[in-house]
């Protein structure tokens, strides 16, 4: 859970940068879409690899950089590829969330005088909100299933309890390891759906007092 949300956060945070650049500058999202595509269509496991030979001579040419966790095993490689495969779901959403405002509301709250700040946070957020958390509830429960094979690499999790159970022909591990994944994942995408249709709920009843 803790790779889970690290990968996730930092991924709505780039997914942020990039999907609004490319909402506001239209020049801006095949460049976008494109890097988002790219770290999707390679394997994790690929990903993985390649990282270990980068993160390894950098670990070795700049020892600090090992004392503070970054080598080519562990959690980092493992954080960063888990980051990266967030990006597509998360860069699609945020970019669909804030299009699909009406142009004719945004003028209208600049004919109000509203400055660029006020109609960021009252008007284009609140109303990209609900395709953004979609994004969200997506990449959350994709990154819990792929932080399986952060055990390959030392990175953790109960990928380590699968493997483990793998290498030592132990069905009693490896099945238990898959429950725990499959649960976590259900558990998360039925939270993330109760409280979506809990928001909708009061905005209805908000919107009815009205």
């Amino acid at each position: 859970m803790q790779l889970t949300l690290h990968a996730v956060t930092t991924g709505i945070f780039l997914s942020f940068i990039l999907g609004y650049g490319a909402y506001k500058k239209k020049w801006i999202e095949r460049p976008v879409s494109l890097i988002a595509n790219f770290f999707q269509v390679v394997p994790t496991l690929s990903m993985l690899g390649l990282l270990m030979i980068p993160l390894s001579m950098l670990a070795i040419t700049y020892p600090f950089l090992k004392e503070l966790g970054i080598s080519g095993v562990g959690y980092f490689p493992a954080y960063i590829v888990l980051t990266s495969y967030t990006l597509l779901p998360l860069t699609s959403h945020f970019t669909a969330g804030f299009r699909n405002i009406s142009s004719s509301v945004l003028e209208g709250a600049r004919g109000m005088g509203m400055t660029n700040f006020q109609i960021f946070f009252q008007i284009e957020m609140p109303l990209a909100l609900p395709v953004i958390y979609t994004g969200i509830r997506t990449a959350l429960v994709q990154t819990v299933a792929n932080t399986i094979l952060a055990g390959l690499v030392g990175g953790g999790g109960l990928g380590a309890l699968l493997f483990l159970g793998l290498a030592q022909s132990a069905l009693d591990l490896v099945v238990v390891a898959s429950l725990l994944v499959v649960l976590v994942s259900i558990s998360l995408n039925l939270i993330m759906t109760g409280f979506e249709e809990m928001v909708k709920q009061r905005q209805l009843k908000e919107d009815h007092y009205d």
